[in-house]
């Protein structure tokens, strides 16, 4: 999501601001950019649960146009009546932004202003939202506004805003883990009884793996009407209000990890057991920041291709690429499902170019004067991947470190879930 998610100083902050209601939608911005056939899908990922949530509360989810863009919709779900007379006074509104960009406290504090103007007065509100697309230097009273073009700001805005939410649920160990399963596209879903941090902690996923991109499903905020998403057999991240976990069709998800947002608990689900240098690698990480992320990803691959990231970046990647070209893996092992995943493809077709473009220079160069020991690589423990050699009903729990108090770690599978 970063840096691609931070909004470039001179460009218009978002897309389309309206309010949205089971019955209809009322406009009150747009660029012209979003079709208005699109519109009226805002509806179902607005309302997400089968029975009514209670608000206030902001949430996050991913929207596509029919034009197949991609946008981030900020949302304020809430109980009062807006003076808006096209809108019916006895039904939850959902006051939503639509942007290119993902920030969170930005667009939190424009959904709570724009929502205490529309309860008084309807041309306000519109007056607010033009200003805060045509000029928001001028608004001197939004404190998220007045860093959010600085650069010095971006490690700030990526640990404690795009990091936070995974981090406060779980230890660095398990983090590790999160990771190496994103590096091998594995489905994830996720769930909570609380649609902010549900959309936080899925986007948080996708995060942990920059520069790389999670380029398969990616719903952080699943709706109803599509839950036989989770049945698609291309890798997911799904984020599920825990009020709809009932209404899974579990016996036909396919392998997966399933993420208890509010116990955080992380349950792999027909998976089978981890080699045992992955577990290594993960016990060794004692925090999570960008430079200890690209550590990590690029730890995982060398270690499963038997080299060490050695020398300047321009050599990490030959040796990477020659590596990765001379292996002869069985189709089952895990170092075949890593090179071949989408995930380390992106990395592997990016790092073929020249230049290598800066970000991931950056996480090639996150060795460069560290001495880090890991794993020896040349006898690299594979293992399986076919469904049928884990039953369902089997248990399989990483190994645990030494946690704080506040953080709760089970990492069991759930028999049947």
């Amino acid at each position: 999501m970063f840096p691609d998610g931070f909004y470039p100083h001179g460009q218009h902050l978002f897309k389309w601001v309206g309010v949205v209601q089971k019955c209809g939608i009322k406009t009150l911005f747009s660029d012209g950019e979003i079709p208005s056939n699109t519109l009226n899908n805002l509806i179902h990922f607005c309302y997400p649960t089968e029975n009514p949530i209670a608000g206030p509360i902001t949430f996050t989810f991913r929207f596509m146009s029919t034009d197949e863009k991609f946008y981030n919709a900020f949302c304020l779900l809430d109980q009062s009546f807006v003076q808006i007379k096209e809108l019916d006074s006895n039904q939850q509104t959902v006051i939503c932004f639509i942007s290119s960009y993902y920030h969170v406290d930005v667009f939190e504090e424009a959904l709570k202003i724009v929502r205490n103007l529309l309860l008084n007065n309807l041309p306000s509100a519109i007056q607010f939202i033009h200003t805060l697309y045509e000029d928001p230097d001028s608004i001197t009273f939004m404190k998220s506004l007045k860093t959010l073009w600085k650069s010095s700001r971006s490690d700030e805005i990526y640990n404690n805003q795009v990091l936070y939410p995974i981090v406060k649920k779980f230890d660095a160990t398990t983090i590790a883990y999160l990771v190496f399963h994103l590096l091998l596209d594995t489905p994830i879903i996720a769930t909570s009884s609380d649609l902010n941090e549900l959309s936080q902690f899925c986007y948080s996923l996708t995060s942990l793996i920059h520069p790389l991109k999670w380029h398969h499903i990616f719903v952080p905020v699943l709706p109803k009407s599509i839950i036989e998403t989770v049945l698609s057999p291309s890798p997911f991240i799904v984020g599920i209000h825990s009020s709809m976990v009932e209404n899974l069709p579990n016996s036909d998800i396919e392998a997966h990890l399933f993420i208890d947002i509010d116990n955080a608990s992380i349950n792999r689900v027909n998976l089978t057991n981890l080699p045992q240098w992955v577990h290594q690698i993960a016990s060794n990480v004692t925090k999570i920041t960008p430079k200890s992320l690209h550590q990590l990803m690029l730890e995982d691959i060398c270690t499963a291709i038997g080299m060490h990231p050695s020398g300047s970046p321009y050599l990490i990647a030959r040796k990477i690429l020659a590596a990765t070209k001379d292996q002869k893996l069985n189709s089952d092992s895990i170092t075949s499902q890593l090179i071949n995943s989408r995930t380390v493809k992106c990395l592997l077709n990016t790092i073929k170019e020249s230049p290598i473009p800066n970000t991931y220079m950056t996480m090639l160069s996150s060795f460069t004067h560290t001495f880090v020991s890991f794993p020896a690589s040349q006898n690299v423990e594979e293992f399986p991947l076919k469904k049928a050699l884990v039953p369902k009903s089997s248990s399989v729990q990483f190994p645990q470190k030494k946690r704080s108090p506040h953080k709760s770690k089970s990492l069991s599978e759930i028999p049947g879930r």
